[in-house]
């Protein structure tokens, strides 16, 4: 975000060139979610933010969950196209990805923790309610703001197993979908993931 300019500029690293090219500015557009780092999928960078169509704020002020959106913009096309969230979204959310698919998270009245997957990318009816669970059963008996969100880090390929993140006391959930069944652990020495792919092949 560049504040001076009150702009949002994508600045991409280009290796054969060996130098950084601005490949997007967007002035007056505020993006929402407690990060403001886009998530990358299907060749496109994506995030939540306040429609200019849909709504009329000043610089700095965000619509309601009726104005929101989510900005798609091309890395091969450098084109960008808008899509909408599901349409049970009552909460300000935030994006993810998981497993390849496009994941919207947020807080139901600091009770129910709700995860959907975009299963066909920019198919805005392919969005798919992933989980709708409490944090009884999670077993977070503090009040939930939204900077303490749990976050959704990674899932298994059957997607029955998920690992989460409690942003407020550092320690981490594994939940069995099949059964049921939740596991916390503490590991306050790490602070992110990332997914890795351990070989390439290459065919002859």
């Amino acid at each position: 975000m560049n504040t001076e300019a009150q702009q949002m500029e994508v600045i991409s690293y280009n290796l054969g060139d060996n130098c950084w090219k601005k490949i997007l500015t967007l002035s007056n557009y505020p993006i929402t979610g407690h990060e403001m780092i886009g998530e990358f999928v299907n060749d496109t960078i994506n995030w939540l933010v306040d429609h200019p169509k849909l709504c009329s704020h000043h610089q700095g002020e965000t619509g309601t969950i009726d104005q929101m959106e989510i900005l798609s913009f091309h890395m091969r096309n450098k084109t960008c196209t808008y899509m909408s969230m599901p349409s049970h979204v009552d909460t300000e959310p935030n994006l993810r990805v998981l497993k390849d698919y496009l994941c919207l998270y947020y807080d139901h009245m600091k009770t129910y923790f709700v995860v959907w997957l975009m299963r066909e990318y920019g198919v805005d009816k392919s969005w798919t309610q992933l989980l709708n669970i409490s944090y009884e059963h999670l077993q977070i008996h503090e009040p939930i703001c939204r900077n303490e969100l749990c976050t959704p880090l990674c899932m298994s390929e059957d997607e029955d197993v998920l690992l989460l993140k409690n942003q407020k006391f550092y320690f981490y959930i594994v939940y069995n979908k099949k059964d049921n069944r939740v596991n916390h652990f503490e590991a306050d020495h790490l602070y992110s993931f990332l997914e890795y792919i351990p070989n390439l092949f290459l065919p002859y």
